[in-house]
């Protein structure tokens, strides 16, 4: 019965689109592939800015760096381990400054324990 019970659970997963994890390199090296498209990234933040729940913060996964914009889903705190879900976008500017790309949150961030 739990045999059945979580292959049934995966191949609804499957099914649903939820995309894999990946590395910031990636994301940024296939932008295109990408581009408006749900992606999830894991990393520590580095750079966090927000007020009230709405604001950036930057994320680093040992491949590169991406800021990620909040739209009152919370802001992430510097040195927190997290996993962010969200839409790949280009042409963001965050405090005046022009970015080629960021990640939308579409849901509030996961903080990770003890993981690197």
């Amino acid at each position: 019965m739990r045999v059945a019970m979580a292959a049934a659970v995966l191949t609804l997963a499957l099914l649903s689109g939820c995309p894999s994890p990946m590395t910031i390199a990636k994301l940024q090296n296939d932008s295109g592939r990408y581009m408006g498209k749900k992606v999830i990234v894991h990393g520590r933040v580095v750079t966090s800015v927000g007020i009230l729940g709405s604001g950036a913060y930057e994320v680093d996964d040992g491949t590169g760096t991406i800021w990620v914009l909040s739209n009152g889903r919370g802001v992430a705190g510097n040195g927190a381990k997290v996993d962010v879900v969200g839409v790949y976008v280009n042409g963001v500017s965050v405090g005046g400054h022009a970015l080629a790309s960021a990640i939308e949150q579409t849901k509030a961030p996961t903080y990770l324990a003890g993981r690197d």
